[in-house]
């Protein structure tokens, strides 16, 4: 600790999430580059959390605020386990918590404090009492210091309200913790405890309930005139803390005209002073945090001085990394500082005195009490007879179970009828499947294997009840990897129809929290918030400039008389004469009918990603949308763009690159996906002058009906679409009184009609779509009656998971579209289709039309076509030639 290597402090920032990356940005823009900070920005975006004092309060943690000492404002949060009914559970450790910030910023209700202590409550199972001090330059030093022995004092003489804390505490195990000013604060406070406790008669001194079992520094914030090493070499090496910030911190709180080695700042030499009963203490040190030298100073003088200290160092920790939880070394923390607490409580060395044969069924009891489980679902046996032999515990869907062979006396609560019946079992298997009954999540939320709950009974509950191996359970059902933070593995023995219904898709933060967002702009019932989805709808203007990848855009108007038109993407020229034609996608963005336009930024930026990557002409329709325009509006509206691009073709200044109509393929996803079907069979039972519709990509199409099909109950509300947002989009579409049996929406079964021109499909599935059945069942639809069809299925794909570029699978979808559109385009393509004022012409030979020409064995070129066809039809099987007399055949085969 005491020095580093030459190339340790050459190391560069590890690669960050871009979620911590942006929250880094943010804080180091609330500064200047003095150091200073822009106080009306920095407290704009210090977001604060109100206390949630429920006793069901998610993730198994509550939170209520105290007054410590109103003359001078000292408040406190308390975050507390919730307490569960019937279950005896041992007092709990109490830590008191400093929040950081330089002692200029932050308080107990800033987000990311009220989070962090809630994790250290959950993970540490102790009562976490979370102090807000006064903040300097208002309150320079001692003012910080003298708040946090104010709060010692508050707990030792009043304890905390049955209300605030509803769990037995234990006193004589209290924790001082905090980072950075925080972890400062810890060695001062607890050296002014201990100091008066050494010092207090021997009477007073039995009557004070606080001892001090530990001081955590996490991060301290220590420092000198002196510039160590450290920070020459990690100054700006992450955002959240430069020398510069620091010196401005001290000049805040320090007494005016004090220097950096004021005795608040430079706690490490032989001139500081520590009492005998200075708790033993953990220090954390970043191996990227530029007061890392300061920290190992600190440390060798606790040890000079025959303290005990733990020192805990994360290499590629940066000032501030345990308030990210994204980052692993963030949970390492709370795991580490839970073996100091349980190293130094009183309570637990207590409490290991309890009889061993005290039911097991209790631990559990008291582990549920700690992830937040509400009574109704704890049943605890009456006698230890009933349940102690047959038990085995195993972890189902997140959630710890213990079975019994033998038939429970009352049936256990029922569940969601779909869960009763995912579940069920047959008779003759009855006899030996184990009844469920359900005690709890395990305390983070997480999905365990067998071997992670043994560890955790055996880390928390073998001092009351011996360890796991002692209880002998039977590892049936259970001995294979269930689930773990999302992964994709499948219960052993599990089945793959119902794969989906036990597992949750593994999603980037990024992804979840759009989703999540969308989710946050509908109501339960389905119907949409509009105006808090228009402010997150963002729209992107077209660019007749073309971007890094070649791609422009431009809006063109299709029928000014109903509002419809279309955002047109077009790769850029190679400014070749005889440049090949490129095919035209027309596409229907989704949304339910109800939501989106051509020009949200999902839809414009996938539209350029097909334009770019299949190197087509990306025709992106912003139909009519219900409830103003119901059923069959958006078909007529992409029929009426059909019947445009047939007649106008597209305009020169819009598209640069010659296109081949005769290679026109309909795409479009969810609600889109369900209009390219209807669109295509609409235009297949039409004849049309040039525009042929070549194949139809139909991406998680958006059809139903009436009845409930498996996926719509296991997968109600894995992603943004529900049920009854599914529903609610069908009220608003199809015509009054419709259900959802309505042709619009069912399009599987033999009532379904089909053209005899109905062109090639790709259906592409989600394996965690709700809609998944019913487009498994269009698809046999389609195959049912001779149509050529593919269906493309991403097992861990949700609803909509191409409008996210950072998922895999998001990727391969396009390379799937590029080869299907590959697959079925006119071959050769000898006849391209340009703008009427970029078309050749031949002016010895005019066209009076633009319309493709059947060759005729009367001219030279029909000649031609019959022998070129007589040639290449054994090796193209059904592949024709189309030569139009109006181009040059020289040129054509150049």
């Amino acid at each position: 600790m005491a020095g580093s290597d030459d190339s340790s402090r050459r190391r560069r920032m590890p690669s960050l999430p871009w979620t911590v990356s942006i929250q880094a940005a943010a804080f180091a823009f609330g500064h200047r580059v003095d150091g200073t900070i822009r106080r009306s920005l920095f407290f704009l975006g210090d977001l604060k959390k109100r206390a949630t004092p429920r006793s069901n309060a998610s993730g198994g943690v509550r939170s209520t605020d105290i007054t410590i000492d109103a003359s001078r404002g000292i408040w406190a949060r308390v975050f507390s386990p919730t307490a569960v009914a019937g279950g005896s559970t041992p007092p709990l450790p109490v830590v008191v918590f400093f929040h950081g910030g330089g002692f200029t910023v932050f308080s107990a209700a800033s987000r990311p404090y009220d989070t962090l202590c809630r994790r250290l409550c959950r993970g540490v199972h102790a009562v976490v009492v979370s102090i807000d001090y006064r903040l300097a330059p208002e309150h320079r030093f001692p003012a910080a210091y003298d708040d946090g022995v104010a709060a010692l004092q508050y707990l030792d003489a009043n304890a905390l309200p049955a209300h605030v804390a509803p769990v037995p505490i234990d006193l004589s195990s209290c924790f001082l913790a905090g980072d950075s000013s925080g972890g400062n604060m810890v060695h001062h406070v607890a050296q002014r405890w201990a100091a008066s406790m050494s010092s207090a008669a021997a009477a007073e001194a039995s009557r004070r309930r606080l001892r001090l079992a530990g001081a955590i520094m996490i991060q301290p914030f220590f420092g000198g005139e002196e510039r160590t090493d450290a920070e020459a070499a990690f100054d700006k090496a992450c955002r959240i803390l430069t020398v510069a910030r620091a010196d401005h911190y001290w000049r805040e709180f320090l007494p005016v005209g004090a220097t950096r080695d004021h005795p608040a700042a430079r706690v490490c030499g032989d001139g500081v002073e520590l009492a005998d009963a200075f708790p033993p203490a953990m220090v954390v040190v970043g191996g990227l945090d530029l007061l890392r030298d300061w920290h190992a100073r600190y440390v060798e003088t606790l040890r000079w001085k025959g303290k005990a200290v733990t020192v805990v160092e994360y290499p590629d920790a940066f000032h501030g990394f345990y308030a990210f939880p994204e980052l692993a070394d963030s949970g390492k923390f709370v795991e580490d500082m839970k073996l100091f607490v349980d190293k130094h409580s009183l309570s637990l060395g207590r409490e290991k005195g309890r009889e061993r044969n005290d039911p097991p069924i209790q631990a559990l009891v008291l582990m549920a009490e700690d992830a937040g489980v509400s009574p109704p679902k704890l049943e605890a046996p009456i006698n230890v007879e009933e349940e102690d032999d047959d038990s085995t515990f195993i972890v189902l869907d997140g959630e710890v179970w213990r079975t019994k062979k033998s038939k429970p006396k009352a049936p256990p609560p029922k569940r969601m009828e779909a869960e009763e019946e995912r579940r069920a079992v047959t008779e003759e298997e009855e006899e030996e499947a184990p009844e469920l009954e359900m005690i709890g999540p395990d305390d983070e939320g997480h999905w365990m294997t067998v071997a992670q709950f043994r560890r955790y009974w055996n880390q928390r509950w073998s001092g009351y009840y011996g360890s796991f191996e002692d209880t002998k359970p039977q590892l049936t059902h259970c001995e294979s990897v269930l689930w773990c933070s999302g992964c994709c593995q499948e219960m052993a023995g599990g089945s793959d129809d119902n794969a989906a219904g036990h597992r949750k898709p593994s999603l980037p933060w990024t992804v979840r929290v759009q989703l999540a967002a969308l989710g946050l702009a509908h109501r339960p019932d389905g119907s949409i918030r509009r105006l808090l989805f228009s402010l997150g709808d963002l729209k992107a203007s077209a660019s007749a400039r073309p971007n890094a990848a070649g791609v422009r855009s431009g809006d063109v108007t299709i029928d000014a008389s109903r509002g419809l038109w279309a955002r047109v993407f077009s790769p850029s020229s190679s400014g070749d004469a005889d440049a090949q034609p490129v095919p035209v996608v027309v596409y229907f963005h989704g949304g339910g009918f109800v939501l989106f336009s051509a020009a949200s930024r999902p839809y414009d930026a996938f539209c350029r990603r097909i334009c770019r990557e299949l190197r087509a002409v990306v025709v992106s329709v912003n139909y009519r949308l219900a409830p103003h325009h119901r059923f069959p509006a958006a078909y007529d509206d992409g029929v009426a763009t059909l019947e445009y691009l047939d007649t106008n073709a597209l305009p020169a200044d819009v598209v640069t690159v010659p296109v081949d109509l005769s290679s026109c393929f309909l795409a479009g996803d969810s609600a889109g996906g369900n209009i390219a079907h209807h669109v295509a069979q609409r235009w297949a039972s039409m004849s049309a002058a040039r525009l042929r519709v070549a194949g139809a990509v139909l991406i998680q199409p958006f059809f139903g009906g009436e009845e409930r099909t498996d996926a719509e109950v296991e997968l109600d509300r894995v992603s943004a679409l529900s049920v009854a947002g599914t529903d609610h989009y069908w009220r608003e579409f199809l015509p009054e009184g419709a259900t959802r049996d309505h042709p619009a929406a069912r399009v599987c079964g033999d009532g379904v009609e089909l053209a005899e021109a109905f062109p090639p499909a790709m259906v592409v599935i989600g394996g965690f779509d709700l809609l998944k059945d019913w487009q498994a069942r269009y698809a046999e639809t389609l195959r049912g009656k001779g149509k050529q069809m593919r269906v493309v299925e991403y097992p861990d794909a949700v609803h909509g998971f191409h409008a996210f570029p950072e998922l895999a699978d998001a990727g391969k979808l396009v390379e799937e579209m590029k080869l299907f559109v590959q697959e079925h385009r006119s071959k050769p393509a000898l006849h391209s289709f340009h703008s009427p004022s970029s078309r050749p012409t031949n002016p010895s030979q005019p066209c009076a039309s633009n319309r493709r020409r059947t060759p005729s064995t009367k001219s030279v070129h029909g000649l031609m076509a019959v022998v070129l066809e007589s040639v290449t039809r054994p090796l193209t099987m059904r592949m024709t030639v189309t030569i139009d007399p109006c181009i040059d055949l020289a040129s054509a085969f150049s």
